[in-house]
């Protein structure tokens, strides 16, 4: 089996490719910023995935949660970047600094 870290693993995509592969029997690290949402997603397999609360607009959090992860599972095989963040308007009209935050999303990981 596969030690597998999914990002944005409280909803949507993210929780479905993290209940799938747990429910294959692979280790599952599930990464959100959310942690009440993502512990509702760790209880349906509990045996084999585990949560990591993450803003992965932050550097330096993204370098000790994946320090964690290497030293909870070992190496990772699989790494699905699914985290992001949702806008329902034009990103021109969008504050400069919920603009910062998206590429930090996108480039952090």
């Amino acid at each position: 089996m596969s030690n597998i870290v999914v990002s944005g693993a409280s909803s949507g995509l993210g929780e479905s490719i993290a209940l799938h592969f747990a429910a294959n029997g692979d280790t599952v690290c599930a990464i959100s910023r959310s942690k009440e949402k993502l512990e509702k997603v760790v209880t349906k397999y509990s045996d084999n995935i585990y949560f990591y609360s993450l803003d992965i607009s932050k550097s330096e959090m993204v370098i000790n949660v994946f320090s964690s992860i290497f030293k909870d599972h070992g190496l990772i095989d699989v790494l699905i970047n699914n985290a992001g963040i949702h806008m329902n308007s034009e990103f021109a009209d969008v504050e400069y600094d919920l603009k910062d935050k998206i590429i930090a999303v996108q480039y952090n990981f």
